[in-house]
Formats: structure tokens, C-alpha cells, sequence
């Protein structure tokens, strides 16, 4: 019970941090779009790779759990699709709500978790159930609100294999397990 309460109050303290720190410095909002670039193509890939580099790989069984990630999205997806079906909403209020089923935050929530209930070798299971979810989100989430948008504009995109944070972070990914089978030693 005492972990659980620990989580939510790791929680609810970033988020009201956040807001004092957005509603004394209202300058941020202009920073945000750089600390969103800095965490997508710095931050997150480099815990990647440094996660997965010390993931002890001796189990086969650990392999399913990027399958079981790319699961649990598209069932997200699946239920907002049937959701929106059901509560009759236009194709364009359906092309938001269906993939934000998807968003199940597997990456936050679950590094908070499996920190707290398994140490740092919890942590670097994270990234193998979240293999799949940029792959996810480029090729099929972001197409499908794409298409049902109302903007032409949002309708131009490119291929997701040539998004520089997907690249980035499968690079990351595949640099962690080369350097996992390599046999050197992750520094502390």
C-alpha cells in the first residue's frame, strides 16, 4: 500500500509543481516546445539504451513483452474506436478519441512502478513493452487522425520510418542491445 501512495504523491507533487512553476513564470510555455525536443531525442533514448544495456537478457521469455506492449495499445485504440462508434461521434471527433485510447502512458506510470516495486532492473523491462509504441504512434495513430481530420495540411506526412524520433530511438534501442551482448559492463 505504501508504494501505491508513493506513486500518486510523485504524481500529484510533478503536477502541481508544474502548475505553480507555469503560473509564476508564464515564460515556459515558450520554452516547452524545446524541452519536449530535448526529451524525445536526448532524454528518453538515452535511458533506452542505458536500461536495456543492463537488462539481463538470459530469459527468452522477456522477448514477449514487447509483443504484449504493442497489445495493450492497439486494445487501447480498439476500445476509444468502439467507444466513439457507440456514443455516434463524427469521423472527426472519432479520429482524436480513438487513438487517445491508445495513450495509456506505459512509460511514466510504469517506470514509477516497476521502480518502485522492482528496483532498477524493473525499470529496464519498461522499454522492451514500449519496443512497439513509437512504431505505434508513427504508423498507425498519428495516420489515422490524420485522415480524419478536417485540416488538408494534417493530411501531409511523411513515412514514419523517416521520423528523426523514431529513428532515434530505435537506434538507441538496437545501440543497447548491441552494447548488452557486447559483454562490456554498463558504467554505474
Amino acid at each position: 500500500m505504501s508504494q501505491f501512495l508513493f506513486i500518486f504523491t510523485v504524481i500529484i507533487a510533478g503536477f502541481i509543481t508544474g502548475q505553480v512553476i507555469k503560473k509564476k513564470k508564464p515564460c515556459t510555455e515558450e520554452f516547452m516546445p524545446l524541452f519536449v525536443f530535448f526529451a524525445l531525442r536526448f532524454t528518453v533514448p538515452v535511458s533506452l539504451l542505458l536500461a536495456i544495456w543492463q537488462l539481463p537478457l538470459n530469459s527468452k521469455a522477456i522477448f514477449i513483452l514487447p509483443v504484449l506492449g504493442f497489445a495493450i495499445l492497439l486494445f487501447g485504440f480498439g476500445v476509444g474506436l468502439c467507444a466513439g462508434k457507440i456514443l455516434k461521434m463524427t469521423p472527426h471527433q472519432l479520429g482524436a478519441y480513438a487513438p487517445a485510447g491508445a495513450y495509456t502512458n506505459m512509460g511514466v506510470i510504469g517506470s514509477l512502478a516497476s521502480l518502485v516495486f522492482l528496483g532498477e532492473s524493473g525499470i529496464a523491462l519498461v522499454p522492451l513493452v514500449k519496443l512497439f509504441e513509437e512504431v505505434v504512434y508513427y504508423a498507425i495513430l498519428f495516420p489515422y487522425a490524420a485522415r480524419c481530420s478536417t485540416n488538408n495540411n494534417a493530411a501531409k506526412r511523411r513515412a514514419f520510418w523517416r521520423d528523426p524520433t523514431l529513428i532515434i530511438t530505435l537506434s538507441a534501442v538496437s545501440l543497447g542491445f548491441l552494447l548488452n551482448y557486447s559483454g562490456y559492463t554498463r558504467p554505474d
